[in-house]
Order: structure tokens, then sequence, then C-alpha cells
């Protein structure tokens, strides 16, 4: 039985891991609407931007991607929602890693 399970993890290892994409996509706009009281559109947004970022930008070296975090975060402190701007470089760390998965 548990390697009936394993066996069906390994064949949906795909599916469960956007799965975990949009459950972590709807998390961050949830915190952002409900716990920030942020606007829907903005919010919104930048979970698109956060997705899009990851995508067009998955293969490059890993300090680059750690520059780009730097970068969100200095930018999210420069104008006061440096918070938010945690949980969504967050997000971009998970869709990372949500591709390299997909891409195997």
């Amino acid at each position: 039985m548990m390697e009936d399970i394993k066996g069906l993890v390994k064949e949906n290892k795909q599916h469960i891991a956007l799965f975990g994409l949009i459950v972590a996509a709807l998390a961050v706009i949830l915190i952002g609407i409900l716990v920030w009281k942020l606007p829907v559109i903005p919010v919104c947004l930048f979970v698109l931007l956060e997705a899009g970022l990851a995508v067009c930008l998955q293969n490059l070296s890993v300090w680059i991607h750690g520059a780009i975090l730097i970068a969100q975060l200095l930018v999210g402190l420069l104008f006061g929602n440096g918070m938010f701007i945690l949980v969504c470089a967050v997000y971009y760390v998970v869709s990372i890693l949500v591709l390299s998965i997909c891409d195997k």
C-alpha cells in the first residue's frame, strides 16, 4: 500500500506542486487583503508579477535570484510595505522551486 502511494505521488508530483503554488498565491492574496488591508488589484498584480518573474528568470544562477530578492526587499522597505514584499519574495522563491520541480 505504501508503494502505491509513493508511486501515485511520483506520477503526480507536477500536479501536487502546481496545487501548492496555487495555495501559496491565494495565501499571499488573502494576507495582503485581510491582514494589511491593501487594495485587491495591487495585491493580485504583485502576485502575477512575482509569478511572471519566476517564469522568466527560472534558469538563472542562484546568486542572481538572491540579488533580485534583496532588491525587492529594499524597494519594499523604501515604500513602507516591507512585510508584504517579504511575503511576495517568499512566493517568488516558492514559484522558482515549483518550476524546478516541474522541469524534472
